[in-house]
């Protein structure tokens, strides 16, 4: 019948259809007998309530009660069963860390974990002298803090303080597990008040000379490069010794660290505090060396910050002291934007100076160059400042 029909009444004939059968519900089993496909809401929900609060007995040892819907033969009906972990089980515990890490590659499954204790177990975990059962725990942590309402939840319940313990861990993974988890909190406003609020500034600051390994190095500089650019953080820090730890960094053969110190430098000497301060504890002399640093990123970061210190008599003096003003000419013709950039700022700022304001009437036609280029409106427009300060008579 369906053949000799109209393509519209063929569509009108499947929408009148009406089929009794009710889909079954699907008698598929999983580990924890909670995993469901329709009613999707209901079914997350439900989830948590059953996957995560077993886990969370499986870590913690704790007794509990657990109520299975039983069918037999179109009949339900409920059981209820006690769990209790029965001492402590190593081996179970890794399993169900292991389970949660390859869980919370998923922001939703960590939405729905966190409806349970999972993170009070995890905190709890930290303090256990398994290695891998640490690890697997501080990482699951650091997932956590990768999504949304896992960053909200350990600034709720002020977990900060608890990572920060990690730091001196004999484990190098954990102690970088710790770091990224903090990192990826203060990636968000809330979440850098939050880390400040525990004093780690601090900490951090005299990690830089406590940590042994690099990597980790670079994630305590990245930290603090990340805090510094908040208002707080650049006023705090001048009560710690942290400017001779980045200048002695500033030193550093790892190309990384060097970049990380000079940005994070250049950040506390934002405002007119900061930059007194720097210059005192002789940030200038280093971050003038690093002008003829091989790497492009040392050189930005190095112009960046002397920019920024040049803007007091003090610094313009300093630089120009240091007889560094022939190497800032040369490096107008540095193919890199950015470092151009910067480098018409710097001979803006040190130009205020009279000795360097005649020393800078050299390079007046690659400043007008620069002017004149349009591929560039921001160094042409800091071309134009900086020649209209050269080139000013009292």
């Amino acid at each position: 019948m369906e053949q000799t029909l109209s393509n519209d009444r063929q569509i009108a004939y499947h929408r009148q259809q009406i089929n009794p059968e009710v889909i079954p519900d699907s008698k598929l089993t999983f580990a924890y007998d909670d995993i469901h496909t329709t009613g999707a809401e209901g079914a997350g929900s439900k989830a948590t309530s059953s996957k995560y609060t077993k886990i969370c007995t499986e870590i913690s040892g704790e007794e509990h009660k657990v109520t299975t819907t039983v069918d037999t033969e179109g009949a339900k009906f409920e059981v209820s069963s006690s769990i209790k972990a029965g001492g402590r089980d190593d081996k179970l515990i890794t399993k169900a860390l292991k389970e949660i890490n390859d869980d919370f590659h998923d922001a939703i499954k960590i939405n729905l974990a966190l409806g349970s204790t999972i993170l009070e177990k995890l905190v709890a975990l930290f303090e256990d002298k398994d290695d891998v059962i640490r690890e697997l725990a501080s990482r699951a942590v650091m997932q956590i803090a990768r999504a949304e309402r896992g960053r909200e939840t350990l600034v709720e319940n002020k977990i900060v303080d608890n990572v920060a313990k990690l730091f001196e861990d004999e484990v190098e993974a954990i102690r970088a597990n710790s770091y990224d988890t903090l990192i990826y909190l203060a990636d968000f406003q809330y979440g850098i008040d939050s880390v400040i609020s525990f004093d780690i500034i601090q900490i951090l600051v005299d990690r830089l000379i406590l940590e042994p390994e690099e990597p980790i190095l670079i994630q305590i500089l990245t930290l603090l490069k990340i805090l510094l650019e908040g208002e707080r953080a650049p006023s705090i820090i001048l009560s710690t010794q942290a400017l001779s730890r980045l200048n002695d960094h500033l030193k550093s053969e790892n190309k990384i660290i060097r970049e990380l110190s000079a940005l994070c430098l250049g950040s506390i000497s934002y405002n007119e505090r900061g930059k007194e301060y720097t210059i005192k504890a002789e940030s200038i002399p280093p971050l003038c060396e690093m002008l003829d640093d091989s790497i492009t990123n040392c050189r930005i970061a190095a112009t960046r910050a002397l920019a920024s210190l040049a803007q007091l008599k003090e610094g313009k003096v300093e630089i120009h002291t240091l007889e560094r003003l022939d190497r800032i000419i040369e490096l107008l013709d540095d193919p890199n934007e950015q470092l151009r950039l910067n480098v018409v700022q710097l001979i803006a700022n040190v130009s205020e100076y009279p000795p360097c304001r005649e020393k800078f009437k050299e390079c007046l036609k690659k400043l007008q160059d620069l002017e004149d280029d349009s591929t560039f409106p921001l160094v042409s427009r800091f071309a134009e400042v900086a020649i209209k300060t050269i080139t000013w008579i009292p």
